[in-house]
């Protein structure tokens, strides 16, 4: 080793780094005129310290070398303890930091370098910064690993092990970022920042079972970390990158995650084109660019204020300034990867912008060397050389900037800012010792972090099948696996299983130390990786079951094939993301409750041959049991916890108590009843089990939809509006087609139109427009009358005289307002006309009932087996009527499960949860209390609807409810609750707690109970989708779970042919699990085909037979759904059965159809296209590519008009084109188009005219104004419907008859168009669009592309924005 150019590297340092550092803090403060001291500048500034003290320890023969190694190293000791210092002195904010990641509680990043004292306010500056907390633990982390002893007591311990608390949600944190200034228009808006979550996973990873105390600790000392978390910031990284934030599309610190310290990125792939993307966009002569239209420290900044107007940023374009330590940053990442020709590329870029001392003389080494050679065979040639300094940043002079924007990095800057910059010196002193061979990578790196890329081996998921009882333990040995109870894993192995729940109890003592006021980990959340491995607690072994396998967390957790499912998707997701020692362990516990009769439910049986064949989900699966799998497991202390034992003992005592209820309500069960020799499903499971839907139970079942009407009105309002449109289509082909073969579906749908005017139509489309709140006692009555205003009298003595004829008599008949819907006679209630009734929703407080159209013709028009509406709204107020004593009474004398919820309901909107009821003199009969009961009782019978509601009262939410947000934000996705339109539909664009995340979905859906629950499944089901199948998720950046909610019950209506108030019932009854698969299809948009099968089951309470209609949905990957539905709650459109999702492609079931089947099969083939685009448009989908094609089309032209709102020309100055922020902008747009199916047709037309701008590479085309983009769609419109009067097309029998009656065949008239404007269309073509347009694929000759091809082209021709001497071709064929 040369000894010459260590004692250079020596000098240097001492003269630009250590010269500054103080005596008694050990802070470097920024430069000599300032004593503020940033920590991440001073953990860097340790680095090359720490660098060139492992150096000197290789000269152990000169006592003066080992006098310089051990200075150095206590200089870092120092210096890292002078940090830990300052942030101890702040513990205080670090306990409120972790409970609430509030940007007011963050510890301070910068600090006087004299007194460790801060030196400005919490909101006087962008304190939040993830990545220099983290980045001081990676380092602390190195540090220790590699000998240095820098916490020196436990209650330092205790402080770290908090630090780590505030870093593992990293991935749902906006924070201001490395660059202090959150959003680039430094306005002081915090981002999710791709540099901050790396730098978190890495520190994560570092610290994990890292013994702070070295070899002289214990588990005391020891760090525990979540491996959850640690994977939670691994998918958000790789879903970020090679982005920076929303605003950064990205940014040259992203090279401290991708190389030295960070090495946060797994994917050489994804590293690569991130490097790339760095270099291609940032990399100038002088250094790197931080980011695009960078503004700070250039000579068009405005000095004196902080922040940029968002217009100015395009001033900024190619002038930002170059910072050199970014060549330092390139030179160690070719070290480390052993790319010397990088290498010396960048150290002769550094070298020429770095500023030279003269007062400073050595001879280091010749700077050029063969890139063969390893960093260990430097020549030893040697020349004179100076010490050199980095500065901060170099500028453009203002009379230079001209010149620089026509010829790119051409002018000379000049260098601005600290001189020495200490992070940038500590950088290149640290990228110089590893590039001349003094320091090897693998020295500075002792944990080993730049092998994260290396292939890891197949890996094995270990799986322990544990049976409940000796029973269900003799049933499972017949399929000749290993099965033991919990019993006798103690008494065999000496293993204690536990709930999930207890391991996150005991992680709540982790890090508590009584003297900082820290108390520990502040949630509960326990993930898949803390529960898959083994763990010691003194001379007790402990496992511990998968968080989702505790049913009194959530009612989903009692579905046993979503429990299923969710074991399928843990063991893939362990199989690529395992990382820790060993192999992982899952427990599967097989529980009573899972059986509803001796037999073992078909799901759980085939899942058991499944593992047993020893693959399961594409991953390799061993069974065996706990002591078999001991050795081979990881295994962790837990000795943290002084009351761990307490808790422990706890837990026993709660398991080996046989729960009881605290009181009892009487229930009557021989409904519940049903003879199962009379009823079968496709999965072989019992009724209580089987299918799709609960078993409906007329007694429950009118309750229960007495429940929904009254709580779910603005939904099935939002479902009536949907179906309407589809409905007049359907009926105008059949009616006006020549060739109408089905009768029964023209009868049927005959109606909607039937004797109305045009002036009655429009009216009701105006009706439909109303977007009031529905759930009041008024807007109810006044939906009755403006539906059915002839029989609102007659109708109604009818109902009350039938209804005391047919209801089951009571000893308090006073109370009781059951309405008997199970008739048969179809005049019951008003007659035939009465059974028309719609369900439709409008608002009193915008309608006039005299002035209303007397229409009743949608879908939603006919009730349940000749049930009217104007009785269920009846039966609606009749709680209304009673007082909360009288409510009481009536819930001690019921024996009706659904009515005792109904009742109780209503006591809650009254009264509230913690009213006392006095059903119980001995103790207190809360609401609440009251509603646990049922909640119980309904989990053992399996009524999904009564669980749904009940959860949604009590205010359950699921545990990882705020995970799962996090999961579909890390994707960058925006999430909306509650249906549409703003303000009412919230959205959710950063992470939030749990409790607010709750509060937000209450505001979102009102007093709808039912509403509220089902956003946090459907939440749920998406972030099990981001997990593990991301790809479903492409090119959505919006997921509007209200507008979902709606498609789903859509779809099922026009699946199965049920009314509005059948489909929402059947969506609100549906097992978890099959309203997952039917999210999975409309996400999938996979083929699909219902297949029913009738059958018949008897309640034995009547002995009256039912039908049951058993309706598997399958789709190519050969999944079922089934759906089990009542006919006589659950009325048929019409014999044949409809897809779900429109087919492209041959359905793989084969099923014998009939001719009406096949008509009816024709009928959906036609409505095809017009509902994937509704599909689409509701998931907020858009084609790939679309938003650069949206950016390209806003330089051409003033802007883009959609509806109201305005894509103006200067966003495109405000934001560069991979910017998410502006992806985002164009979203909300597009977002407040109201009609999805519409909304996707603009979106097509945007689609062919960024295309057509995108090709204009010349820049010949430039329209001045502002195009609005209905134009074009009315266009491609009108194109459509004269090529349809040319060739005979469909349209002709409706927006195109008149057309042809006028001689119209080449071009609409103006005057033809404003009339069809005013007026509603034949086909109830929305947003005046034959709705034929709609139903109209894409591509082809007379697809709707080349239409908007068409339209653009007599666009531009019109607008004469083409330069005549240079005509740019348009090609009109669409392939």
């Amino acid at each position: 080793m040369d000894k010459k150019k260590l004692d250079f590297y020596f000098t240097l340092l001492e003269s630009s780094i250590l010269c500054y550092q103080h005596s008694i803090t050990g802070l470097i403060p920024s430069s000599s005129k300032s004593s503020h001291a940033w920590v991440r500048d001073n953990t860097y500034a340790s680095l090359s310290i720490w660098g060139l003290s492992l150096v000197y320890r290789k000269l152990p023969d000169v006592d003066e070398d080992r006098c310089r190694s051990y200075e150095l190293e206590k200089c870092v000791v120092k210096l890292m303890r002078g940090i830990l210092i300052c942030y101890m002195k702040q513990s205080d904010k670090v306990e409120l930091l972790k409970k609430t990641q509030n940007p007011i509680h963050s510890l301070h990043a910068k600090f006087d370098s004299t007194s460790y004292k801060t030196v400005v306010g919490d909101l006087e500056w962008g304190h939040l910064q993830i990545d220099a907390i983290s980045v001081f633990l990676l380092i602390l982390a190195q540090m220790t690993a590699a000998g240095l002893r820098i916490i020196w007591t436990l209650e330092e311990v205790a402080f770290v092990q908090n630090l780590v608390f505030c870093i593992e949600h990293a991935y749902r944190i906006p924070d201001y970022g490395i660059w202090e200034r959150g959003d680039k228009t430094n306005h002081g808006l915090p981002e999710l920042n791709t540099t901050s979550v790396g730098m978190a996973k890495a520190a994560l990873e570092a610290l994990t079972d890292l013994d702070l105390f070295g070899a002289d600790g214990s588990y005391l000392s020891t760090i525990r970390v979540s491996l959850d978390e640690c994977e939670q910031c691994n998918i958000a990284v790789k879903s970020m990158l090679p982005r920076e934030s929303n605003s950064k599309e990205t940014d040259a610190g992203l090279l401290s995650i991708l190389t030295y310290p960070g090495f946060a990125v797994t994917d050489d792939e994804l590293i690569e084109r991130t490097r790339s993307a760095i270099i291609r966009k940032l990399l100038g002569r002088y250094g790197c660019r931080r980011f695009l239209r960078d503004g700070f420290r250039t000579a068009r900044e405005d000095v004196n204020r902080l922040y940029y107007e968002p217009w100015e940023l395009r001033m900024f374009d190619g002038i930002e300034c170059e910072w050199p330590m970014f060549f330092a940053w390139l030179v160690i990442d070719a070290s480390f990867r052993e790319d010397f020709d990088d290498a010396d590329r960048y150290m002769q870029m550094l070298q020429e912008v770095v500023i030279p001392e003269s007062s400073h003389s050595f001879t280091p080494s010749n700077s050029s060397r063969s890139a063969s050679r390893r960093p260990s065979e430097i020549t030893t040639q040697v020349l004179s050389r100076t010490c050199c300094y980095v500065p901060e940043s170099y500028s453009l002079p203002i009379d230079a900037i001209d010149a620089e924007i026509a010829h790119p990095h051409t002018q000379t800057r000049v260098p601005v800012g600290a001189l020495p910059h200490i992070w940038g010196q500590s950088l290149y002193i640290l990228a110089s010792i590893i590039y001349e061979g003094l320091l090897l990578p693998g020295e500075i790196d002792p944990l080993g972090r730049r092998m994260v890329t290396e292939p890891k081996p197949d890996l094995s998921v270990q799986v322990v099948l544990v049976a409940e009882d000796n029973e269900i333990k003799q049933q499972l040995m017949e399929y000749q696996v290993e099965v033991q109870t919990f019993e006798e894993i103690y008494n065999e192995a000496g293993i204690n299983v536990y709930p999930a729940k207890i391991l996150g109890q005991l992680y709540r003592h982790l890090g508590a130390c009584e003297k900082l006021s820290l108390s520990g980990r502040s949630t509960g959340e326990i993930g898949i990786f803390s529960t898959s491995q083994f763990y010691r607690l003194g001379d007790e072994t402990l496992a511990f079951l998968p968080q989702f396998f505790d049913h009194h967390a959530f009612y989903l957790n009692l579905d046993i094939e979503f429990l299923l499912d969710c074991f399928r998707t843990c063991i893939g997701y362990l199989k690529h993301a395992w990382t820790s020692p060993g192999r992982p362990l899952l427990l599967f516990p097989i529980y009573r409750r899972y059986f509803r009769s001796d037999v073992i439910p078909t799901p759980l049986s085939s899942a058991i041959k499944k593992m047993a064949s020893g693959y399961m989900n594409a991953t390799r699966v061993i069974l065996g049991t706990l002591r078999d799998f001991e050795e081979t497991s990881c295994l962790r202390q837990i000795d943290f916890s002084e009351s761990a034992q307490a808790i422990l003992q706890r837990a026993k005592s709660i398991t080996s108590c046989t729960s009881q209820r605290r009181m009892t309500l009487n229930v009557r069960t021989d409904s519940l009843t049903v003879d199962e020799n009379h009823f079968t499903v496709s999965s072989g499971d019992s009724i209580l089990t089987g299918g799709g839907i609960s078993p409906v139970v007329p007694e429950l079942d009118s309750f229960e939809r007495h429940t929904m009407r009254r709580k779910s009105m603005a939904l099935a309002h939002a479902v009536s509006l949907d179906l309407f449109n589809r409905n007049t289509v359907e009926w105008t082909s059949d009616n006006q087609g020549e060739n109408n073969t089905n009768s029964s579906w023209q009868v049927e749908m005959d109606d909607p139109l039937d004797g109305q005017t045009d002036d009655d139509l429009t009216n009701y489309r105006l009706l439909q427009t109303q977007n009031e709140d529905l759930t009041s006692k008024a807007s109810r009555l006044a939906l009755k009358r403006i539906i059915n205003p002839e029989s609102n009298t007659s109708s109604t003595v009818t109902c009350q005289h039938e209804q005391s004829s047919t209801s089951r008599s009571h000893e308090h008949q006073k109370f009781d307002p059951n309405i008997t819907y199970q008739t048969t006679d179809s005049n019951t209630c008003g007659g035939q006309q009465s059974q028309r009734s719609p369900s439709h929703l409008v608002s009193s407080d915008q309608i006039n009932p005299t002035n209303s159209p007397n229409y009743s013709g949608t879908h939603s028009r006919r009730t349940s087996e000749g049930r009217s509406s104007t009785c269920g709204l009846d039966s609606t107020d009749w709680l209304n009527s009673l007082s909360p004593d009288q409510l009481v009474k009536r819930l001690r004398c019921t024996d009706n499960l659904a009515e005792q919820v109904e009742i109780l309901g209503r006591l809650h909107q009254l009264c509230g949860l913690d009213w006392n009821t006095g059903i119980d003199p001995t103790q207190p009969a809360t609401v609440r209390s009251l509603l646990k009961e049922v909640y119980e009782r309904a989990t053992q019978t399996t009524s999904w609807f009564l669980l749904r509601y009940t959860a949604g009262l009590l205010g359950k939410r699921a545990d990882s409810l705020a995970k799962s947000l996090a999961d579909i934000l890390v994707l960058q996705k925006q999430v909306t609750v509650g249906l549409p339109p703003e303000p009412r539909e919230k959205v959710i664009d950063a992470p939030l707690s749990p409790d607010q995340l709750c509060d937000l979905i209450q505001e979102a859906c009102g007093e709808d109970s039912l509403m509220t629950i089902l956003t946090q499944e459907i939440l749920i089901y998406l972030s099990m989708f981001a997990r593990t199948q991301p790809q479903k998720l492409e090119n959505i950046l919006r997921l509007r779970i209200g507008l979902i909610i709606q498609m789903m019950a859509a779809e099922l209506a026009r699946g199965l042919g049920l009314t509005v108030e059948d489909s929402l019932y059947a969506l609100f009854s549906m097992r978890p699990i099959d309203t997952k698969r039917l999210l999975h299809n409309l996400l999938n948009g996979e083929d699909m085909r219902i297949v029913k099968t009738n059958q018949t089951f008897h309640r034995k309470s009547t002995g009256q037979p039912i039908k049951l209609i058993n309706t598997t949905l399958t789709n190519q990957d050969n999944l079922q759904v089934t759906l089990d539905t009542i006919s006589g709650s659950v009325k048929k459109r019409s014999t044949a059965s409809r897809p779900l999702i429109a087919s492209r492609k041959q359905s793989i079931v084969a099923s014998v159809t009939t001719e009406a089947e096949n008509e009816n099969c024709q009928t959906d083939l036609r409505s095809l296209w017009s509902r994937r685009r509704k599909i689409d448009g509701a998931l907020n989908r858009v084609p790939p590519g679309f938003y650069k094609r949206v950016y390209v089309t806003l330089t051409h032209m003033q802007g883009l008009s959609i509806g109201s709102l305005i894509l103006s020309h200067n966003l495109t100055k405000e934001m560069t084109m991979d910017e998410h922020k502006f992806a985002l902008t164009v979203e909300h747009v597009c977002t407040m188009v109201s009609t999805p199916e519409y909304r996707q047709l603009i979106i097509e037309a945007i689609h062919v005219l960024g295309s057509l701008m995108m090709h204009d590479v010349d820049n010949r085309i430039f329209i001045d104004c502002i195009v609005k983009v209905e134009d074009i769609v009315e266009k491609a419109n009108n194109l459509f419907l004269i090529d349809q009067i040319k060739y005979g097309g469909n349209a002709t029998v409706c927006c195109a008859k008149p057309m042809k009656q006028s001689g119209v065949t080449d071009s609409i008239p103006s005057n033809n168009n404003q009339a069809r404007r005013q007026s509603t269309l034949t086909c109830n073509g929305l947003h005046n669009i034959c709705q034929r347009f709609y139903d109209t694929p894409p591509a082809g000759k007379f697809g709707t592309m080349s239409y908007m091809v068409r339209a653009v082209s007599e666009l531009l021709t019109c607008n004469k924005c083409l330069n005549p001497d240079k005509p740019l071709p348009i090609n009109c064929n669409v392939q």
